[in-house]
């Protein structure tokens, strides 16, 4: 694995990141790690991506290290006190510590944002998206076991 890259984050927008996010979420290795692996169909996805733009608590952002690499996600609770974090990197960029840069990243921005928590969801056996939430500085503290598989959450302070 390479050193860490810097990355930018930028919301997303419009009709070209909904298709990048569209990809990126539909990649086969991305949906077995996901509560839900069936294919995502466009026009159902369309939908998600309108509904996420208008809910001022779901934050969708690209990810940007020279091009688009990868997709992020803050989904705000707790009375703008929590964030859990969604992360995904497109096929083509992983293995370069993107990741890693796209976590700390929305980090970041979760504590711009006045959030004093964050927490994300891995599914047990992802051992890739498990090393690169620790190497963000995320610890494991629960797992919870469910219909949709095993997962654990893990935890990182953002202050």
């Amino acid at each position: 694995m390479s050193e860490e890259r810097a990355v930018m984050l930028r919301r997303a927008r419009g009709w070209r990141d909904c298709w990048r996010l569209y990809r990126w979420r539909n990649d086969p290795s991305t949906r077995a790690m996901m509560r839900r692996r069936a294919p995502i169909g466009l026009f159902e996805h369309w939908r998600w991506f309108r509904a996420v733009q208008a809910d001022p608590t779901r934050l969708v952002y690209i990810a940007i290290a020279a091009a688009p690499v990868g997709s992020g996600r803050l989904d705000i609770s707790d009375v703008g006190r929590l964030a859990e974090l969604t992360v995904t990197v497109g096929l083509e960029y992983r293995g370069h510590g993107l990741g890693t840069a796209i976590i700390r990243a929305l980090v970041l921005e979760a504590t711009r944002l006045g959030c004093t928590t964050c927490v994300a969801e891995i599914r047990v056996g992802n051992k890739a998206s498990y090393r690169t939430f620790q190497r963000a500085g995320f610890r494991g503290f629960r797992r919870d076991r469910s219909m949709d598989g095993d997962f654990i959450r893990l935890w990182r302070s953002c202050v």
